[in-house]
Parts: C-alpha cells; sequence; structure tokens
C-alpha cells in the first residue's frame, strides 16, 4: 500500500456475487446506450444525444430518472445530456469490473467456495481517482435493486424486508449498503491527500 491509498479486502464469495452484479449492470446500462439516439456523429463525439422519454425499464428509470417535472423539458434535457451520463456510468462500472477481473479465482463455482472453511481474500487498492466510480457503481447497483423490488419509501422497505421471497436480494442490498458507506468513511482521508498534492 502507497501513500494516498485505502485497501479493501473482499472475501472470494464477494467478489464473486460483486463481479456478477457489475456484470448484469453494466449490460442493462449498454443495452440502453445502443437504443437509437442523436444520430448526429459530431453530437455524439460530444457525448450528447439521448432518448426522448423516461426508459421503460423500472432501473433505468431509476438510474436515468428525469430532470424536471414538466414532460416537454425533460425530453428535450434528456435528448442532450443522456448519452454522456450512460457513458459515465459505463466507464465507471467498467473500471470496477476491470479491478473484480483479478479477485475472481478461475474455473471456481460457488457452492466450492462456500465449502472453504477459511479461503483467501483478495484486497483491492484505491485511490482518491479510483473511489468515487467505486461508490458510484455501488449506488447505481443499489439504486437498480431497489428499483427492481419496488422499494421508494423506508415504509415499502420495511413491509418487503418482511418477505421471505426477496431475503437473498435483501442480504445482498444491505451488503452493497455497508460496503458503500465504508468506502465513504475513507472518502475524506482520500480527498485531504489529493488537496495537499496539489
Amino acid at each position: 500500500m502507497q501513500v494516498g491509498e485505502i485497501t479493501i479486502e473482499l472475501h472470494p464469495q464477494e467478489s464473486i456475487i460483486l463481479s456478477n452484479l457489475v456484470g448484469q449492470l453494466l449490460g442493462l446500462l449498454q443495452s440502453h446506450s445502443s437504443a437509437p439516439l442523436d444520430p448526429d456523429p459530431l453530437l455524439a463525439s460530444y457525448e450528447i444525444g439521448g432518448t426522448d422519454c423516461l426508459p421503460a425499464d423500472p432501473a433505468l428509470a431509476k438510474l436515468l430518472p428525469n430532470a424536471y417535472l414538466d414532460p416537454s423539458l425533460a425530453a428535450e434535457f434528456r435528448q442532450v445530456t443522456e448519452q454522456g451520463l450512460l457513458n459515465r456510468k459505463i466507464e465507471d462500472a467498467l473500471l470496477v469490473a476491470t479491478a473484480l477481473s483479478g479477485g475472481v479465482p478461475e474455473h471456481i463455482e460457488l457452492e466450492e467456495l462456500l465449502a472453504c472453511e477459511d479461503p483467501e481474500g483478495t484486497i483491492f487498492f484505491l485511490t482518491a481517482d479510483t473511489l468515487e466510480p467505486w461508490v458510484r457503481t455501488l449506488t447505481a447497483l443499489r439504486l437498480s435493486i431497489a428499483a427492481r423490488l419496488g422499494i421508494e419509501t423506508e415504509q415499502e422497505y420495511s413491509q418487503l424486508r418482511e418477505q421471505s421471497e426477496h431475503e437473498e436480494t435483501f442480504v445482498i442490498y444491505e451488503w452493497l449498503a455497508t460496503l458503500t458507506d465504508m468506502l465513504l468513511r475513507f472518502a475524506p482521508a482520500l480527498e485531504s491527500f489529493s488537496d495537499e498534492e496539489e
């Protein structure tokens, strides 16, 4: 570990789960990125372009919300900014996916890991530049899961949490929240170090 870095350690099982989730997030974002956008190549080169309506998929709608309540203003804004927002989310997720690819054991099934008494974890080194993409990607995952579960309020969260069919999903949802909170606790220290370097 070098000055200006923090380390986090993930159990191999955690690495596999997070890698799978980030892969699903990338697939979701890339599927919308290939939707009909502004065909002007010049605008596309500046990450300008987008569809004119809120995505039908609830997870995408949560990740790419309308900026205005007024439908016409929302459509106009989306047509200009949506692709840029998508590109940034994809870049963040790709950074995390690349890091995780080095921490996921090859040719091993999750069931095999669960059978291991004390499998060796993987340490990831994060700087001020890489911490933010991790936090944004973890947040995107939580928003996507919340949208899939239909969580909008604390009351809905409490009600759905009691339903046994959602138990495993809530465990992952809460684990992502814990991991995000842990990374955010390191953010001030890394930002302070980054400011000193400048």
